[in-house]
C-alpha cells in the first residue's frame, strides 16, 4: 500500500489492522492463548499511543533521549517497520492458504469459538481500546487477512513484540511509569480466576500488563507466617503469596498463618 504519512493516521492503522487479523481452524486447539495474543497487541499499542504525542510529525523521525541515550531509532521509523510487517504477514497468508482443504481455510470466530472467561477478559480489554480509539477524529481502515500455521503466527507476535519493546523504549522515563499506571487500570475489574488465566496467555508479550497482573493476584493473597522449628529455636515472620505448597515443618513443629 502506499506511504500513510502523518504518525498519527499510521497508528490508527496500525491498530485497525490488528483488531482484524483472523485465525484459521488449524488453530483450533491453541484459539484462546493466540486470540488474546493478538488483543494484547492492540491493548499494548493503544496504551502507548496515550503517553506519546503524535499530533505533529515534527522531530517523530529523529531518535529521542532514552536514559541519557540516543535511541536508535526514531516513532515514525518504527511505526513504518511495523506497517512493513503487517503487509509481509498479510502477503505470506496467501501462499499458506495454498493447498488447505477448504474447512481448514475457515476463520475462527472469537463470539462461537470461545468459553465465557476469555469471552469475559476480552471485553474488558476491548473496552480499553474502544475507549482510546474514540479520541480519534477519523477511521482508517486496516488490514485484514487469516493466519493458517501455528508457526508463522508465533513469528509474527514476536516481531511484533520486538517493535513495541522498541517503541516503548523511545519514551522517556515519565511515560514509562504511566504505561504502568495505565496496564494497572486495564486489569482492574478482570477476576482473580480470568487474571491467572490472562497471565498464562500474556507471558513475554506485554511486560507492562504481565507485572500489574502479578501485582494484583500478590495483592489479594498477601498473608503473615510464623513458622517454628525445634531444632532452631525461635520463628519467621513474611510476607506469603499463594497456598501452602511443597513443604513440611517436621513432626511437632507448628505453622501458623495471620490473616
Amino acid at each position: 500500500m502506499a506511504e500513510i504519512g502523518p504518525a498519527l493516521e499510521l497508528f490508527r492503522f496500525i491498530l485497525s489492522t490488528l483488531g482484524q487479523i483472523q485465525l484459521a481452524r488449524n488453530f483450533q486447539d491453541d484459539f484462546e492463548a493466540c486470540q488474546l495474543k493478538l488483543d494484547i497487541l492492540q491493548l499494548r499499542l493503544s496504551r502507548w499511543k496515550e503517553v506519546v504525542d503524535l499530533t505533529s510529525d515534527k522531530d517523530l523521525d529523529k531518535p529521542k533521549a532514552n536514559d541519557g541515550k540516543p535511541s536508535p531509532r526514531g516513532i515514525k521509523e518504527v511505526l513504518d517497520e511495523i506497517e512493513h510487517c503487517l503487509n509481509r504477514y498479510k502477503r505470506n497468508s496467501k501462499h499458506d492458504k495454498d493447498g488447505l482443504t477448504k474447512e481448514n481455510q475457515e476463520a475462527l470466530e472469537p463470539e462461537s469459538n470461545l468459553p465465557s472467561d476469555i469471552k469475559s477478559i476480552r471485553r474488558r480489554l476491548m473496552q480499553c481500546i474502544r475507549k482510546r480509539q474514540s479520541q480519534a477524529s477519523t477511521a482508517i481502515q486496516g488490514l485484514k487477512w487469516v493466519f493458517y500455521k501455528k508457526e508463522v503466527f508465533d513469528q509474527f507476535i514476536g516481531s511484533m513484540t520486538e517493535l513495541l519493546d522498541e517503541l516503548e523504549k523511545i519514551a522517556p522515563g515519565d511515560d514509562h511509569e504511566q504505561l504502568y499506571k495505565l496496564s494497572q487500570e486495564e486489569c482492574g475489574d478482570i477476576t482473580k480466576m480470568n487474571l491467572l488465566t490472562l497471565k498464562e496467555s500474556i507471558e513475554g508479550c506485554d511486560p507492562w500488563l504481565s507485572e500489574s497482573v502479578d501485582k494484583k493476584l500478590q495483592g489479594g493473597q498477601a498473608g503473615t507466617q510464623n513458622i517454628y522449628q525445634s531444632n532452631n529455636r525461635g520463628f519467621t515472620v513474611g510476607n506469603h503469596n499463594g497456598d501452602n505448597k511443597g513443604f513440611t515443618v517436621g513432626e511437632g513443629n507448628t505453622l501458623t498463618n495471620h490473616f
